[in-house]
């Protein structure tokens, strides 16, 4: 993509739950980003019918939310004037999501050691309401109870899994009318009432920090709970051991808890995520809460989802699946577009498929391509290389001008996407005053190089940068 195509500033908005209702306070989280993909930290600008309504500012990577109550028919625009690297300024305009006339709003948050949760509605009768928080497909909480335009209640903390759960409201059909991600954080992990406990490790029985070996050593690694209970068979861990000398402090600060409890939970990346985890991170519960606001957001059509038919969009491939479409190919006399091929697709029209099964049998089958001219047919599976032949069951007239094509759907690699600021600038998050260079590099060069155990963070730096751009280049289709 060319880098005059890049959007200079970009805003995103998060509604909690997933919509703005009519007449119904929401809280509504967003991201900014300006030039290049960094965050921004410019003063945002909320404008009902083109008067100012409210002004806030991102407090955590760019994100931020506030709280306001839509009116119905209301037009929302928020505008934003960011600085680019020339420093040159420039307003932004940008629209907020539709407003729907009817439906739920859900709050959630944690007061203490109890999760509160508030449930606004407008619909004109009332209705029977589930709520359910789901923790990896297993049951937390479960309430039904019937609207009364605002429903408030709470349950306790302790009663969750730690990590990322989630909050549905849905109706007694089973259709979801909000969803919202939210994290849950123990203060003691030693309970074992949450399943999460610290444990001791030793290596050789020392701190594996300050170990030091020689080549092949034999390490013997030793785990033990802290609160002195036994591991049984029951225990669930997770282990990981890797090597000192070489190891990177960058953005992607990751590491098992923030792995299993959080990153594998939500969508998109996040810049050092172990921020969140930090004791010495007196803000990390309300960060996180903007991370949850915003990369736990869902919007899929959860009427769809919830319906008790579903379409066979791809049927269950019982063989070798062939796709295409079938076409007329005629020549254009029109003067200026004389000799360019037009395709027109032929609808219904009954097909004849052939398929060697060996060296002297054929196996012969009819179907009709629909209105678009596609088809789908199948065969039995098999090894090897055989023969097939595709053709209208009744013969079509064919000239120097006019012929009929068939045209197989073809499986491409994923298309091409530009990367991600974080993705291609290791580190901590940088400023816009800084700058980084990728220096390509032949991937043996890089080997070479991790085998002469570098001396300095910034030359493993400069390799994996390197190698990330010698990757991305060999992309192409196939």
């Amino acid at each position: 993509m060319d880098k005059s195509e890049l959007p200079e500033a970009s805003l995103t908005f998060f509604p909690e739950g997933g919509n703005l209702v009519a007449g119904l306070e929401s809280r509504v989280a967003y991201e900014l980003r300006g030039e290049n993909g960094l965050f921004g930290e410019e003063k945002v600008t909320i404008l009902e019918d083109g008067v100012k309504l409210l002004e806030t500012a991102p407090q955590h990577l760019g994100k931020g939310s506030f709280i306001f109550t839509p009116k119905a028919g209301a037009k929302y625009r928020a505008e934003v004037t960011m600085t680019d690297s020339k420093g040159k300024q420039k307003k932004h305009r940008f629209e907020l999501p539709e407003i729907e006339p009817e439906g739920a709003v859900m709050r959630v948050s944690e007061n203490g050691d109890r999760i509160t949760v508030n449930i606004a509605d407008n619909f004109a009768k009332p209705l029977e309401l589930g709520f359910v928080v789901l923790h990896r497909g297993m049951m937390g909480f479960y309430k039904k109870f019937t609207t009364d335009r605002e429903n408030s209640f709470s349950f306790a903390k302790d009663s969750l899994r730690e990590g990322v759960n989630r909050a549905v409201l849905f109706v007694d059909n089973n259709t979801p009318l909000a969803e919202r991600h939210f994290f849950v954080m123990h203060d003691s992990l030693m309970q074992s009432d949450h399943g999460t406990v610290k444990l001791n490790v030793t290596a050789n029985g020392t701190n594996p920090n300050d170990l030091s070996l020689s080549p092949h050593q034999k390490v013997t690694v030793r785990v033990s709970r802290e609160d002195g209970k036994p591991i049984t068979e029951e225990s669930n861990l997770s282990l990981a051991v890797s090597d000192a000398i070489g190891k990177q402090t960058t953005s992607y600060s990751h590491n098992l808890y923030t792995y299993l409890l959080l990153g594998s939970e939500l969508k998109g990346y996040l810049p050092d995520a172990a921020q969140y985890f930090d004791p010495d991170n007196k803000n990390r519960k309300e960060q996180l809460e903007l991370v949850m606001l915003t990369h736990g957001w869902t919007s899929y059509d959860w009427s769809m989802l919830a319906r008790p038919v579903i379409e066979d969009i791809q049927p269950i491939e019982r063989g070798i699946t062939i796709k295409g479409k079938f076409f007329l190919k005629t020549r254009n006399k029109n003067i200026g577009n004389y000799g360019k091929a037009n395709l027109v697709p032929q609808k219904n029209t009954l097909t004849r498929f052939d398929i060697a099964t060996d060296g002297k049998n054929v196996q012969t089958s009819t179907f009709r391509t629909d209105s678009t001219g596609s088809f789908v047919l199948e065969t039995d599976d098999f090894y090897g290389t055989r023969v097939a032949s595709l053709k209208p069951q009744t013969a079509m007239r064919q000239g120097k001008n006019i012929a009929y094509q068939f045209a197989l759907d073809r499986y491409y690699s994923p298309e091409f996407r530009l990367y991600d600021y974080w993705e291609n600038h290791l580190g901590k998050p940088m400023s816009k005053s800084q700058s980084d260079s990728l220096v390509k590099m032949n991937p043996f060069e890089f080997m070479r190089l991790q085998r002469r155990n570098m001396s300095s963070i910034q030359d493993l730096r400069t390799a994996r940068c390197a190698s990330t751009t010698s990757m991305s280049g060999s992309m192409r289709r196939t």
